[in-house]
């Protein structure tokens, strides 16, 4: 990618010479090949053909107010004229954000560039082993298959001649059991590549794929076509012996990936201040949930890790520099159930902290987000899921539900929908045990409590029954007007134990 270099640092440093009168200016930019391939019954389903697309960002900040220009186009192949357009588009676009700019901001001071930069491609016995798990012998669900390589590099310089080379590829699999239209059970797995052998061995993390059958289903599979028929089997027994549950209080038994992430996680995101503009917009901030010091749970450690490696890879959300050029460092944010004191935090948020500022989408500005959240196992914790079910002293559930929303103004929770309970999560993988057996829940329900309670109650299992779950996050940006910025991230954690969870059942 010294190429990269060669065409973009002379264009740049001009566009960059432009706004000599500006306190800070940068630009970055991002160029990504993506490649997926589907299978379905033993065959190519389907094939997005690589190509390039390039992403340009400038950023200005005169006069204490931030501008921001993106601007995004596909192409064969990237030469001067492509970034030239490119640099045209992001001037065209200035404007200014509505943020409230610290009275001290810091600035990235030390470049970095990404030397070990290799070509990577999927290995052929690797895609034959996804169209294999694709073809399940008389199926009565529709099985697809799939991966995607993602190949991103992006090239950044600011005023202060510091400049920042990053490859950031990334390489998921995933496996999907169609039982209805809105109803499906789904895995990915993902890393962040650094070779083809670590695609080669992506199948060494399907042990830590959520797992909530008591035989361990699941986590037994030693490769893809062994989970695509665990996972069919589960579909299969879903639809079979289902139980209907009332509102109420139960025991709660889960992946705590989600609940970590999305419940603990996101207060620890310091806030970047949006100017209050309209009379539509509160006229105060939030108070930080958590401060440091706090005892909140008893034995509780939780940090957020962009360089965390499992079984040598590193996985979907890490970086080594974030978007606004600074070097990445694990944070330690709970230890041992005391809040430490550290907070993601961004140059334009409210702390002195830095090295979390992150976007995805055209248009948005780097603001404080989470990458892999990693949750500590109780050494002395459960060992199985049977024996996590025989220590609930009232009625259990035990659930794998991916999709949260927490209100951080009332310090509330819901698990199990999205958007103020307009998208509800249909999951077919949450049950109630009952007389040593999981019994298939027929009726739509969430999982609702108070972040404070949530803390005191949880009990984890030990390092045996760690967990790897990989998405995308949502949140609201300064730069987007029309909707939310959604960035990779993963969560590393064991299962937990919840007792006393509220629980709230639907009909249709």
């Amino acid at each position: 990618m010294s190429e990269l270099i060669n065409i973009a640092e002379k264009p740049i440093k001009a566009l960059l010479s432009n706004y000599k009168d500006a306190k800070y200016s940068s630009f970055t930019i991002s160029i990504s090949r993506n490649k997926e391939e589907e299978f379905s019954n033993g065959k190519r389903f389907s094939l997005k053909i690589p190509h390039l697309q390039l992403i340009g960002t400038l950023e200005v900040l005169r006069n204490n107010l931030l501008y921001s220009g993106s601007f995004s186009t596909g192409t064969s192949e990237l030469n001067e004229s492509q970034l030239h357009r490119l640099i045209d588009g992001c001037n065209e676009d200035l404007h200014p954000i509505a943020i409230r700019i610290p009275e001290k901001s810091i600035f990235p001071e030390k470049s970095f560039i990404q030397k070990k930069i290799k070509k990577l491609s999927v290995p052929r016995e690797l895609t034959e082993e996804l169209r294999n798990a694709s073809d399940i012998k008389d199926a009565e669900y529709q099985v697809i298959t799939g991966y995607g390589l993602n190949d991103l590099v992006s090239f950044s310089m600011n005023t202060n001649d510091i400049e920042v080379l990053r490859w950031q590829p990334q390489f998921i699999t995933s496996i999907k059991v169609e039982i209805a239209p809105e109803q499906s059970i789904q895995r990915f797995i993902g890393i962040i590549p650094r070779s083809n052998s670590d695609i080669r061995r992506i199948e060494e993390l399907i042990k830590y794929t959520p797992d909530v059958t008591l035989e361990s289903r699941i986590k037994n599979a030693r490769s893809f076509s062994e989970l695509s028929s665990s996972l069919y089997e589960i579909a299969i027994k879903s639809k079979k012996n289902q139980i209907k549950i009332q509102n109420g209080l139960y025991d709660v038994i889960t992946p705590f990936s989600t609940w970590a992430h999305e419940i603990i996680g996101h207060p620890f995101e310091e806030e970047v201040r949006i100017e209050r503009i309209t009379k539509e917009q509160p006229p105060y901030h939030e108070t930080p949930l958590f401060k440091k010091g706090d005892k909140i749970s008893e034995n509780l450690s939780l940090a957020d890790d962009p360089k965390i490696k499992v079984e040598g890879k590193r996985l979907i959300g890490g970086f080594d520099y974030d978007d606004e050029m600074f070097k990445s460092e694990r944070k330690v944010l709970i230890q041992n159930g005391i809040v430490t004191g550290r907070t993601l935090g961004s140059k334009y948020s409210d702390g002195k902290e830095v090295g979390n500022a992150r976007f995805q989408e055209v248009g948005a500005i780097p603001i404080p987000r989470m990458s892999v959240t990693h949750v500590l196992p109780d050494k002395e914790g459960f060992k199985t899921l049977e024996e996590m079910c025989e220590a609930c002293e009232n009625d259990t559930i035990v659930t794998f539900k991916n999709m949260a929303e927490v209100n951080s103004f009332s310090a509330h929770f819901i698990v199990g929908a999205g958007h103020n309970g307009y998208e509800m999560e249909l999951s077919p993988e949450t049950y109630l045990y009952k007389n040593g057996n999981l019994l298939p829940i027929k009726n739509i329900h969430l999982f609702s409590s108070g972040i404070y309670q949530l803390l005191g109650k949880i009990q984890l299992s030990n390092e045996n029954m760690m967990v790897y779950e990989m998405g995308k996050c949502i949140k609201d940006n300064p730069g987007l007007w029309y909707g939310n910025d959604d960035v990779p991230s993963s969560q590393f954690t064991p299962m937990a134990l919840i007792p006393f969870i509220q629980v709230r059942v639907f009909d249709r």
